[in-house]
């Protein structure tokens, strides 16, 4: 998303409580993002935002730091080996990266809250306690999620009703943060406030629909990996 769009959005929004800045990709590769973040921010905008934490370096860090965000999360999966193989960066590393991240946030005296979250399935499951005692008493807090698989939905989502909407780069809106390829569009950012969009027909009748349980396409075969370790998020 360009700046000029998300300052137009941000601008037209003024009720907006908080901003989630990322979609299914690296935010700290977006050249503007951080310009984004201090905007909002700027603006009395809560703002937290997910990274795989690669781009951790000691500028970055300060700029994060700095810039007035409240959250950040970075994503881990599994424990040592188990993120080698699946993310492709040494686990070590990125430890170190997120240790050096708190030493820059507690030397400017930044309110930055530093969370550690993992994806839970079949190859991570069992680096659970691991990652609660390599991580517990570090971050501010240690989180897990359940990764997507298909399965059919039994049950309604509530994020219908939870008040988050996904803006996409190019200001069309989904009703769903699992929607990257935009099949299931209910607004324009650019033409509407995002509350116009929130009270639609279109979301009514997805509501509606999920009620019913007549699920929409994107949604109908939308299901998360069944464990006891974590609570379903989309249902």
């Amino acid at each position: 998303m360009d700046f000029s769009l998300f300052k137009e959005i941000v601008d037209k929004n003024r009720g907006v409580e908080f901003v989630l800045p990322f979609q299914w990709g690296e935010p700290l590769l977006h050249r503007d993002f951080l310009k984004m973040v201090k905007y909002a921010t700027s603006k009395g905008i809560r703002v937290m935002f997910t990274t795989n934490g690669t781009m951790l370096n000691d500028d970055i860090c300060r700029k994060i730091a700095e810039s007035g965000a409240e959250r950040i999360t970075i994503s881990f999966d599994g424990i040592g080996e188990t993120h080698m193989k699946i993310r492709g960066f040494d686990y070590y590393k990125l430890r170190e990266k997120v240790l050096n991240l708190k030493k820059i946030r507690d030397e400017v005296k930044s309110k930055l809250k530093i969370d550690i979250s993992m994806v839970v399935f079949k190859e991570t499951e069992n680096d659970v306690g691991r990652l609660y005692e390599e991580w517990g008493s570090v971050a501010d807090r240690v989180q897990l999620i359940p990764r997507f698989v298909s399965g059919k939905r039994t049950v309604r989502c509530r994020e219908l009703w939870r008040g988050i909407i996904v803006v996409l780069c190019d200001g069309r809106v989904s009703i769903c943060c699992a929607d990257y390829e935009g099949e299931a569009i209910v607004g324009d950012a650019r033409k509407q406030t995002l509350a116009e969009i929130w009270n639609s027909k279109k979301m009514r009748e997805c509501r509606r629909a999920h009620i019913k349980g007549k699920f929409p396409p994107i949604c109908e075969n939308c299901n998360e990996y069944e464990t006891d370790l974590v609570s379903k998020r989309f249902s």
